[in-house]
């Protein structure tokens, strides 16, 4: 999978005053990473990227609100551009320590997107990482991040039943 990581203009960011920003690198710049992550956004093992298929502007640690871009299909196609919760990181939870992008695609669990280009931009950081003390206490804050990706891309809040 190639990762091109894109800030997508304006880009918004949250955070208290005196925080820093959460872009570390200068436009233009570039940074490697890459994993590997199924269709319903549960994580595979992660593949640091060697060599020169992966490129771009990789944000700090956190979460984001953003766009995965299927680089493979074409311009307009309705799969090309899907709305996605991005975690930028090492997983402390897990003490991982490789530095991993991955994007939870939503509302979707159809897709299989191994050996796809994509691109991923980053439109509003939604928080930092955060060490939780559960997987339960994980579930919940990943189920807040989706939901304020929804906001920030300007989608509907997800259905209750």
């Amino acid at each position: 999978m190639v990762l091109l990581g894109r800030a997508h203009p304006p880009v918004r960011r949250r955070g208290r005053r005196g925080s820093r920003d959460p872009w570390t690198a200068p436009t233009g710049s570039s940074a490697r990473s890459s994993t590997a992550s199924t269709a319903d956004g549960s994580s595979a093992t992660p593949r640091p990227t060697r060599g020169s298929d992966s490129l771009g502007l990789i944000p700090a640690d956190g979460v984001y609100a953003g766009w995965l871009v299927r680089l493979d299909l074409p311009e307009g196609s309705a799969d090309r551009r899907l709305p996605a919760a991005i975690s930028v990181g090492t997983n402390p939870t897990f003490d991982q320590q490789v530095r991993v992008v991955e994007s939870y695609v939503l509302d979707r669990t159809d897709l299989d997107l191994y050996g796809e280009r994509v691109a991923v931009d980053f439109v509003e950081h939604v928080r930092p990482t955060l060490k939780f003390d559960s997987i339960d206490e994980l579930l919940v804050a990943m189920a807040r991040d989706v939901e304020l990706t929804r906001t920030f891309l300007g989608l509907p809040p997800t259905a209750r039943p």
